[in-house]
């Protein structure tokens, strides 16, 4: 816990080849992140890590998918984040108001 927010979830790791790992891991905001929230799902194997998050802030929604490849010549296989809904005025009263969404794809496709 600190002045921003909490940590909380659990992660596993299989002790044999090939290292199976699963896990939940959940953000929650305080103070100027009041409204954030982001809930990841973790699973696959220590050579192949998948993280699957979920999260919001205000009225923006965050959707992102990745493949972490530690042994492998690039760190990520691939990775794709949503971006939705985004009000510039929820974050400064100068800012516009906006329904903004951005939608970004890297690597292989499943």
């Amino acid at each position: 816990m600190s002045d921003i927010g909490t940590i909380s979830g659990d992660a596993r790791l299989a002790a044999t080849t090939p290292f199976a790992a699963s896990g939940d891991i959940a953000l929650s905001g305080d103070g100027p992140l009041a409204r954030a929230r982001l809930d990841t799902r973790l699973s696959g194997t220590l050579a192949a890590l998948e993280l699957d998050a979920r999260g919001t802030l205000s009225d923006a929604k965050l959707s992102a998918r990745t493949t972490i490849t530690p042994f492998e010549r690039g760190a990520f296989q691939r990775a794709t984040g949503t971006l939705a809904d985004v009000d510039l005025a929820a974050f400064a009263e100068s800012l516009p108001r906006t329904r903004l969404t951005l939608d970004r794809r890297r690597g292989r496709r499943r």
